[in-house]
């Protein structure tokens, strides 16, 4: 049996020129729109049904080695079959909401399929690092044309697909 997450992964900083998942490291994001077998997120929940997008999503707050994690999960457990939105939003949300400052700055993006549990790897990926944007004027932009921004269909040869695009 398999257990893979499709997801988008951010990581905060006060600082925009450190490496993600470092010393430097505040905060991590971590937006999950597709899931097969199960996996969860680590942490405690924190919110259940926050609307966004026209999805309901629950929200996950744990520890990572030196920052707090954040994960957004589909409510009903079942991948999304459209867009997740305007990333803006759930940084916006968490800035309102939880203990993110407005400050923050982006140290990296990534995206992609992420293989928990049985055989199978990782064969697209795209990594991002936007160190110019704090988090209050996100809005998910990198230069690429419309078609190829964050906005990954759940499913994950979709999913894939997009990432290899990007």
């Amino acid at each position: 049996m398999n257990f893979w997450v499709c997801r988008y992964h951010f990581w905060l900083g006060s600082s925009a020129t450190g490496a993600p998942a470092s010393s430097t490291t505040s905060h991590e994001v971590i937006i999950n729109v597709g899931n097969v077998g199960g996996a969860k997120p680590s942490g405690s929940l924190v919110a259940n049904g926050w609307s966004f997008f026209g999805n309901f999503w629950d929200v996950y707050k744990g520890a990572g080695s030196n920052w707090d994690t954040f994960t957004f999960t589909p409510s009903d457990g079942k991948a999304f079959s459209g867009s997740v939105g305007d990333m803006y939003g759930f940084f916006t949300y968490l800035t309102n909401e939880h203990d993110i400052s407005r400050t923050s700055c982006i140290q990296a993006a990534q995206g992609g399929v992420e293989v928990f549990v049985g055989s199978g790897s990782l064969s697209s990926v795209f990594f991002l690092n936007m160190y110019e944007e704090s988090v209050p004027s996100l809005e998910c932009r990198h230069n690429a044309p419309p078609s190829q921004r964050l906005s990954c269909p759940s499913n994950a040869q979709s999913c894939i697909a997009r990432a290899s695009n990007v």
